[in-house]
Formats: C-alpha cells, structure tokens, sequence
C-alpha cells in the first residue's frame, strides 16, 4: 500500500487500522514508561537501522522497568510494536517530504491520544522531531501529561540516542518479563475484540512453532494458527467454538457447507463488524462449520442477492 496524498489518512483500510487498535487493542501489561518512536522505512520496524539502535539504547531501562514502545506514522497513527507486523503496518509505503499537513498531526495525535491511556504509563518518552514532535505536543496538551522529549534533531543521531538513554536512566519501576504468548494475544485481542482473545487464551495457553507456523495451545486443543504471509490468526475448531458462542466474526448460513465458497444468497445474519479480508466463523443451525476469509462486509453479505460473501478455508466436520 503505497500512501502519497493527504487522502490516503481516509483510505477504508488505514481508517480500520486506526480505529480498532483505538477500541479492540489491549497491551499486556501496565507499563513504567512508554517510548514513543518515529517510523522507519523498512518493515516491519523493528528490522529497520534505526529501531535497532533504539532497542540498543531502551535495552538497559528494560533490566530495571516495565518499558513499552509504540511508533507512530502517518497516515496509520499509532503502532504498538506487538502489530508491526500485520497489514497494513506491515505494508506500507510514503513520500517522505519532511513537511505534516495539520490534518496529519491531528490524525496521529488522536490516534496516540486513544492508545496511550491503554498503558497506564508513569512515565512517557517522545523519542521524535519534526512532524512527529508536533503530533506528541497536541496528544500531550489533549491528555494533560507531561511527556519527556529526546529526540533532538535526528532521534537516530548519536546526540539523540545518548539523550534516550539518559533520559531512561532515570526510569524506575517493576521489571516484567513478557510471557512469550503476549504478542500473539495483543494481535488477537486486535483481531477479535479482548474478550475473545482473553477466552482463547485461558491459562495454561502456550505458543508452539513448528517451522514457520505458530500455533495457540489452550489446554491442548489448537485454538488459532497464524497465518506466516499475513500476520493474521486464523481460528482452529476450538477457537472457531469460542467465537460462535460469543456471536463475534460469524456468518450464519442456511445450508451445511460443502464447497468452499459462501454465496450471499445463502447467508442470513452476519456480524455488522465484519469487513473484507477478515478472518470469520461460518454457523450453521448454531454451530461453527467453517472459517475462513470474508469478502465482503457483514451488512453487504445480508444485503447482497449474488456473488461470493466468503471463502472457506477450512470445512469442520
């Protein structure tokens, strides 16, 4: 997804993205300090040079507190790092010019104003310059915070990383080591809701990988699957169950699948929070016969009188 006007801030896809990561995302844990970061690049982030030498410099804050990153672009706002990685943070490209519209600052400013509260943060450090340092001060003004500034003029510089550091000595707090499942809840939790990602991931949940694929165990029945090419979970029959119980990411059908195409005609109640390319559960009489990717939203499936509403992936007995 390439971004080179002002108008891709209204793109349906970016829109999604800004405001399920404002009502679905869930961080871990209550954090000490939130690092804010300028984007980069390449992605995901975290690979870029420049996240790289951030993640040098926050490394020893990390032994002493609980520190959090989000990154925040335009035209997508805020980033949590756990959701780098998925579309269309993953995928994305701009025109660097150096200069922010008023409506990409306000934008961005919103977005961070929804996702930093999330955190609970003590502490919050704007490792940024430029348009980015503008979009912090308005977020900064509308919470009624006072965040830290270290970016000095290019935050990847040596002055810059040194300001970090520094400022992060100063930190202290609870250190947290991350369960190596909570990535795949947050990216869950921004999938499906938290609710449902809390049910998926009842202790004693664990993360396996067998090759390129990871899998969430919940006592010992697959839950979901995440899919290596888009970042995405898919859900398993026991996370297919939970999400039929709860009503959220299902089509109901009036016919047993078995094809792996949804026409519309045969649908007769979808989840109005279904968009394209979502992840869905297939009901049949009640019970989950299917997941796969939707294809067109919740309301056009039940509206529509022809053509494909989803494609199954999988059919369960």
């Amino acid at each position: 997804m390439i971004r080179f006007t002002d108008l891709s801030i209204h793109w349906p896809e970016v829109v999604r993205f800004r405001e399920r990561v404002a009502s679905r995302y869930r961080p871990g844990v209550k954090a000490d300090c939130v690092v804010i970061l300028p984007c980069s690049k390449r992605k995901p982030y975290s690979l870029s040079r420049s996240h790289r030498l951030f993640a040098q410099a926050i490394e020893p804050a990390r032994r002493r507190a609980s520190i959090e990153e989000l990154t925040i672009t335009s035209p997508l706002g805020a980033v949590p790092r756990a959701l780098e990685a998925i579309p269309p943070a993953r995928s994305y490209d701009i025109a660097v010019t150096g200069v922010w519209s008023d409506e990409e600052i306000e934008v961005v400013s919103r977005s961070l104003s929804c996702v930093l509260p999330q955190f609970s943060p003590t502490e919050v450090v704007a490792h940024v310059s430029g348009g980015y340092l503008a979009a912090c001060q308005r977020s900064e003004a509308a919470l009624g915070w006072t965040f830290r500034y270290t970016g000095a003029d290019k935050p990847a510089s040596t002055e810059g990383l040194d300001s970090l550091s520094k400022a992060l000595e100063a930190i202290d707090g609870h250190p947290k080591h991350m369960d190596p499942i909570e990535p795949a809840r947050q990216v869950l939790s921004y999938q499906y809701g938290p609710e449902i990602a809390e049910r998926m991931m009842l202790p004693p949940a664990r993360r396996e990988m067998s090759g390129r694929m990871e899998r969430v165990v919940c006592n010992g029945k697959p839950v979901a699957r995440r899919n290596p090419f888009s970042g995405f979970f898919t859900p398993e029959i026991e996370g297919a169950r939970i999400m039929a119980e709860a009503g959220v990411h299902c089509v109901d059908i009036d016919f047993e699948p078995k094809v792996k195409v949804v026409y519309c005609p045969g649908v007769v109640s979808a989840d109005p929070a279904v968009r394209p390319d979502d992840e869905v559960v297939v009901r049949w009489k009640g019970r989950p016969v299917g997941q796969g990717r939707s294809l067109l939203s919740g309301a056009e499936m039940t509206a529509s009188g022809m053509g494909k509403a989803v494609v199954l992936r999988e059919i369960f007995p």
